[in-house]
């Protein structure tokens, strides 16, 4: 069995809450005997940059790929690296559009054998992940607004719940105490600054948080400030979680040398891969550190990969997004087993079929285009800047 075709396929919506253009990139690798993979990368929530993406694969990884073995995957995955890394670097979107390609290999080698992409590589620890709801970031909205956001999260079972902030320490303290007050003293709350603050503003509000029975403080500063999440970490009285810009187990590594993160958020679409992310796990592990994976609103096929992956790692809870409307995750499977409808008793069962275990139907693709139009960065500067 040899790859006959790899394409990339750019697709995007409109999200409500706030009104802002979501673009994504998977990846379609199909065989010479018919079996199809699907793969997606991300840049932490969708993609930002699918037609940067389709450029890369199209012109350099295609030409080397075609009429290789699909199952060789590790193989492909060190070929891929010697065509990117040293003139692209390891980290964003190399390590972005690998993990997608990769994840389609893992797919097509699942469906080759008749088992899931869990069992190839060890089989799962549980049948089903516990879930927690992420809110939406809409600095616009006050703090009774973020706190009634969890209410179906609430009614539905599940007992961890994150808040996004993104409007400055004064605000952000009032929409954290609204959301806690809300979801009572018994729900874990979370907190995630998109990278937003400096580090003695992080201080700061660490501080006030410890208060409020916090469970985790999320990508408080700028994920490459390593030596600023280690000064933080060591004054916070809240455990720091970061990850889902951090592309390889080498950065990985420099958190952990520099005791910068309690929590570790490793993302199949993001960090290089299945194999790149079991690594992390392993470095984690030797550090006695907490990996819970992380999945940003994602399509069906990074949801899958990442399930299959948390569902290798010891004790996790797995992000969920809350946002209602999520097509991309749902319309495009012939059975959306990733809904709320399928979320029980706080979590999700792990799919069971051949590779990724879900079925896309290709036709709906025609349904959600990519448009470029606005995104994050152009409605809220301050996400990621470390200026707040």
């Amino acid at each position: 069995m040899n790859i006959k075709s790899i394409k990339v396929i750019p697709l995007g919506y409109q999200k409500d809450a706030p009104v802002l253009s979501r673009a994504f990139a998977l990846v379609r690798i199909e065989t010479d005997s018919g079996i199809i993979g699907y793969g997606e990368a991300s840049t932490s929530y969708g993609h930002f940059y699918p037609t940067v993406m389709k450029t890369m694969v199209d012109d350099i990884l295609t030409p080397m790929l075609l009429g290789k073995d699909p199952l060789e995957i590790r193989l492909r995955k060190k070929e891929m690296e010697r065509y990117l890394n040293p003139w692209l670097g390891v980290n964003g979107i190399s390590a972005q559009v690998i993990g997608a390609l990769e994840t389609a290999l893992w797919d097509i080698t699942g469906k080759a054998l008749g088992v899931p992409i869990h069992e190839l590589l060890g089989g799962k620890l549980v049948d089903a992940i516990p879930l927690y709801m992420t809110g939406s970031t809409f600095p616009e909205k006050d703090a009774a607004w973020h706190g009634q956001f969890f209410e179906h999260a609430l009614e539905l079972g599940f007992v961890v719940v994150k808040t996004r902030i993104a409007s400055g320490a004064s605000k952000d303290m009032e929409q954290v105490e609204g959301v806690r007050e809300h979801i009572g003293p018994d729900i874990k709350l979370m907190v995630d600054a998109y990278c937003n603050y400096g580090v003695e503003s992080a201080i700061r509000i660490a501080r006030h948080m410890g208060d409020l029975d916090v469970f985790w403080f999320e990508e408080p500063i700028p994920q490459t400030w390593i030596k600023g999440l280690a000064r933080l970490a060591a004054a916070s009285p809240v455990s720091i979680a970061v990850g889902e810009r951090v592309y390889s187990v080498h950065q990985f590594e420099e958190l952990a040398d520099r005791n910068a993160a309690d929590y570790w958020q490793p993302d199949v679409t993001v960090c290089g891969g299945l194999l790149e992310c079991l690594e992390v796990v392993g470095l984690a592990k030797a550090n006695d550190i907490r990996v819970f994976p992380h999945i940003g609103g994602l399509t069906a096929v990074g949801q899958a990969a990442n399930m299959h992956f948390a569902s290798m790692v010891d004790e996790v809870i797995l992000e969920y997004d809350g946002s209602e409307y999520q097509p991309l995750r749902d319309d495009i499977l012939k059975d959306p087993i990733f809904d709320l409808d399928h979320v029980k008793d706080g979590k999700i069962a792990i799919p069971d079929g051949p590779g990724l275990g879900i079925e896309i139907d290709e036709s709906k693709f025609e349904d959600y285009p990519y448009v470029p139009g606005h995104i994050y960065p152009d409605i809220y500067p301050q996400l990621g800047s470390g200026t707040l």
